[in-house]
């Protein structure tokens, strides 16, 4: 997309309640008077701003442009470690703090706005918002459909050290990774015996023993699996961050008629063009998520039932 947004559609500001403060959103409409199906945009680990800006890249604020062209409407947001960082910094915040529960309030702040058909609204989530998405299925009870965008089945340090050995084994400048790895292990070790009851001190990996234990129980394709509501799973297939997490969706839901999987060659963990080999390298490459992956989501959710 280019600086604005395409003709005809509408950008406006959307505050979601949060109880550290009200967080800056933004509500993309299509053009025309709607009622429009509707979206809560999630976005992934980190204190990401309403974009998931990462680099020159902007992803989610590509799917909200390729969906409003689509006739779907959508409320992004900056997550409330972004906008309240300085504030929360070394406090105990839980994975529902940081993800869930600001996802739950955007959907409820959705419902109420103009142009929006609250029968039809949807959660779509990138990386840790997708993997956290069936958690606020479940607890939303409302929503049409949920589309999860590059889902880890867990989201624990065994994962960040599966990420860190494969960027160690691609040599030459990313090979001084690995000498971060014996501080993710103990990390890994230590949340693995903590008692949620008396959480240690510290941080661990950028995180309180909080944070890593209220994910350690967590399996995003279990919760998935107690759902009733259709589910959209995408996954780039040169997403060398959770990309084997995808064969796992995959056993999971074979033959399901709820759930439907597809996964985009040559695609990064941003549904991106990947580098070969995949590397962090390609999130610093200034580029647009594939059109196909928005075409995707825009028609299945068109194709959703309203509910009742």
């Amino acid at each position: 997309p280019a600086a604005g947004p395409p003709h005809g559609i509408r950008e406006v500001a959307v505050d979601v309640p949060s109880p550290p403060g009200k967080l800056p959103g933004v509500l993309t409409l299509p053009a025309g008077k709607g009622p429009f199906p509707a979206a809560v945009l999630v976005a992934g680990s980190g204190p990401n701003d309403m974009d998931e800006t990462i680099g020159p890249n902007k992803p989610l604020r590509d799917i909200a442009l390729g969906l409003a062209e689509a006739g779907i409407a959508t409320l992004r947001y900056d997550k409330r470690t972004h906008a309240y960082g300085s504030q929360l910094a070394g406090q105990p915040i839980t994975i529902d703090q940081e993800v869930t529960d600001d996802a739950l309030a955007a959907l409820r702040q959705l419902r109420t706005l103009p142009h929006v058909d609250p029968s039809r609204t949807f959660v779509v989530g990138h990386s840790l918002g997708a993997l956290m998405a069936p958690r606020i299925a479940q607890r939303d009870g409302h929503l049409a459909g949920a589309v999860l965008l590059a889902a880890p089945e867990r989201m624990n340090l065994e994962l960040v050290i599966h990420q860190m050995r494969y960027i160690e084994s691609l040599g030459g400048a990313y090979a001084a990774t690995g000498r971060q790895i014996p501080a993710v292990e103990a990390a890994r070790d230590a949340m693995a015996k903590a008692d949620p009851g008396h959480p240690p001190q510290g941080l661990f990996f950028h995180a309180p023993a909080a944070y890593w234990l209220s994910l350690r129980d967590y399996d995003a394709i279990d919760t998935a699996r107690a759902l009733h509501l259709p589910l959209l799973v995408l996954q780039g297939l040169a997403d060398y961050q959770v990309g084997p997490d995808f064969a796992r969706w995959q056993q999971a839901f074979r033959g399901s008629h709820r759930v439907s999987l597809h996964g985009y060659p040559g695609l990064s963990h941003l549904f991106m063009p990947a580098g070969t080999p995949p590397s962090p390298a390609d999130y610093g490459k200034a580029g647009h998520v594939d059109p196909a992956v928005i075409r995707d989501m825009a028609t299945w959710m068109l194709g959703r039932h309203a509910v009742r």
